[in-house]
């Protein structure tokens, strides 16, 4: 059932201008769009990372590097780790250099901040076992071929900051005319991002791979089904063992 599930594809939607277009039309937009398409990718979203992240001992960013670990080892790096914050994504840099000399794996980690874009990017493609931690610079227009990458992980919803004051002076505006901030403009805002993200394994009929999104609300808040039917319909799987086999093997690109 899995592989018959995975063996799908996507065409990517460009909404760079969106602005404030209700969940409903945005959903249906993408259904439309989905329909009809086959190939032979094998592409996974673990949406059981949650639980993993939420144990253990640690910040947050800490536990979600931890609990990436695992994967990130058994594909030889081959990922992209997209923060969703500056701060963040230094966290779980630092957590996962720890992790690193710990068990000596050898992986290149390659930090946005570190170089310019282009040479990070150029270094990843090169290198046999990278892993790149990033935020909002690679959530889009970052294109890697083939096995290269084939592991993504995600920390949070890529929600805006409620606090950001462009954000609060639209949201107050909306109100203003009755419209509702949030079903209308910040969920399908991050339902593009978290599309945008995932989109980063998905080049060719014949991609495979693994997203990992260790954020609890996909499953504990009302909006997370509608979230995660606005992804790429990649297989779902709830287990690391079962996220294994969607990677492609160790020699692959190395």
């Amino acid at each position: 059932m899995a592989s018959r599930r995975a063996r799908v594809s996507w065409l990517g939607l460009v909404m760079a201008t969106c602005r404030l277009v209700p969940f409903e039309i945005f959903e249906w937009v993408w259904k439309c769009l989905r329909l009809g398409f086959r190939s032979s990718q094998r592409l996974c979203f673990l949406f059981g990372a949650v639980q993993y992240a939420l144990g253990g001992v640690g910040g947050f960013a800490s536990r979600v590097a931890q609990a990436a670990w695992p994967l990130l080892v058994a594909n030889r790096g081959r990922a992209f780790f997209l923060c969703t914050t500056l701060r963040a994504m230094r966290e779980i840099a630092e957590r996962l250099a720890e992790l690193d000399a710990q068990a000596e794996t050898g992986l290149q980690r390659l930090v946005q901040g570190d170089a310019p874009r282009h040479e990070l990017l150029a270094r990843f493609r090169r290198a046999r076992a990278a892993l790149l931690v990033g935020s909002a610079g690679f959530w889009e227009g970052v294109d890697v071929a083939g096995d290269a990458l084939s592991l993504v992980v995600i920390d949070k919803l890529p929600f805006a900051p409620p606090d950001d004051p462009v954000i609060k002076a639209r949201n107050e505006a909306m109100r203003r005319t009755g419209r509702d901030p949030f079903s209308q403009a910040q969920l399908p805002a991050a339902a593009l991002a978290l599309k945008q993200g995932a989109g980063r394994l998905i080049r060719s009929e014949s991609d495979r791979g693994v997203l990992v999104v260790c954020d609890e609300r996909l499953v504990t808040r009302g909006y997370g089904r509608r979230l995660i039917a606005s992804l790429p319909p990649f297989a779902r799987v709830a287990s690391w063992e079962e996220a294994a086999a969607f990677l492609p093997p160790p020699d692959v690109g190395d």
